[in-house]
């Protein structure tokens, strides 16, 4: 990328333009400047090249999934998150929200005019309005927000069923910090049920998710141990026993809230859904800098029999950022339903 600017800009006889626009150029003016270009630009279309460009690039295609297929998705979805309040959310967010908030490379967004981005991760918006309600309202009660979104991501796909848009179920729980990790267990708890809930839900519409697995991981123990050359164990029973090794300094307080996690999380959920698998897993290194704590992962085989990743989720530090407060705590969660539709579905 960084040639291919020199490049451009070796061509336009002026090396310094990115700075000049990016850094010197009043935010104002450089959206008009660039409403300009852009109208210009718009006014060189032609109707026969439109259709050649959206026949050419992916990201213009609508989604091969029957859009009633979503509205149903939609409507188990929401069923399932009835504790959870459900907001239509805009199209757009801020102009680097998910590069702030979610660390998401700027490449990999869609990025729009007028200060302003296509929806790269609904969750980041949807802390957007939990810090806002959070600030107006002052007071302890968790915000509990979900919502369905056509997301649009541009880095390069590497799976033939991911497309450059597709269809995300998210939910959102902030609040503040309480005693005996009281927060993260709570907000774990009902972001599984609801996940769970919905693959219930589903099955009942001839969805099909054989050998369902929950695992739930603490990005802040797989780290400590990574970062002493500990193994990496893929599967706890006991996590103060077999994670002593990390039982003081920072990491202990992460130990402690894996184990708080096991027995008062995992434990109810694995008797309340016999059918799923649960595991404490010491080595999941899927978004481990990315998350700040207690994490989940939800998968499922297809009717292929592959083992699919469909719901992820856990603790990040993003109402705390917004909020200039360090008690606050977020937990996101979403789950796939593009997959869910093209994996699956009944035939």
């Amino acid at each position: 990328m960084e040639a291919i600017v020199r490049r451009i800009l070796a061509g336009l006889g002026a090396p310094d333009l990115v700075d000049q626009l990016g850094e010197r150029l009043p935010p104002s003016d450089l959206q008009s400047l660039l409403l300009a270009v852009m109208r210009r630009r718009a006014a060189r279309a032609t109707a026969p090249g439109l259709l050649a460009l959206a026949e050419r690039v992916r990201l213009f295609r609508p989604s091969p999934v029957d859009a009633r297929r979503f509205h149903a998705l939609d409507g188990a979805a929401f069923a399932a998150a009835a504790g959870f309040e459900a907001v239509a959310l805009a199209p757009v967010a801020p102009l680097g929200l998910d590069a702030v908030l979610g660390r998401i490379d700027p490449n990999s967004v869609l990025t729009a005019l007028r200060s302003a981005q296509v929806i790269g991760d609904p969750t980041s918006s949807l802390a957007i309005e939990a810090a806002r309600r959070r600030r107006a309202a002052r007071t302890a009660e968790p915000v509990r927000l979900c919502t369905s979104q056509q997301t649009v991501r541009l880095q390069p796909l590497k799976h033939p069923d991911h497309t450059p848009h597709f269809r995300l179920f998210a939910l959102v729980t902030a609040g503040r910090a309480a005693a005996s990790f009281g927060f993260e267990r709570a907000a774990l708890a009902e972001h599984l049920r609801v996940q769970l809930d919905l693959l219930r839900r589903l099955g009942e519409l001839g969805y099909r998710f054989d050998d369902v697995e929950v695992t739930v991981s603490d990005t802040e123990v797989v780290r400590a141990l990574r970062e002493r050359g500990l193994p990496l164990p893929p599967a706890i029973a006991d996590v103060e026993g077999e994670l002593a090794a990390l039982r003081d300094g920072p990491a202990a307080t992460a130990v402690r809230r894996l184990a708080r996690m096991a027995t008062d999380v995992v434990a109810p959920l694995a008797a309340e859904w016999p059918a799923v698998r649960f595991r404490i897993d010491g080595g999941r290194l899927h978004a481990v800098e990315y998350y700040a704590g207690p994490c989940l992962h939800v998968t499922a085989r297809d009717r292929d029999g592959a083992e699919m990743l469909l719901g992820d989720g856990g603790l990040v530090p993003w109402t705390a950022a917004l909020l200039a407060d360090d008690k606050e705590r977020f937990f996101a969660s979403g789950l796939g339903l593009e997959l869910v539709a093209k994996k699956f579905g009944p035939a």
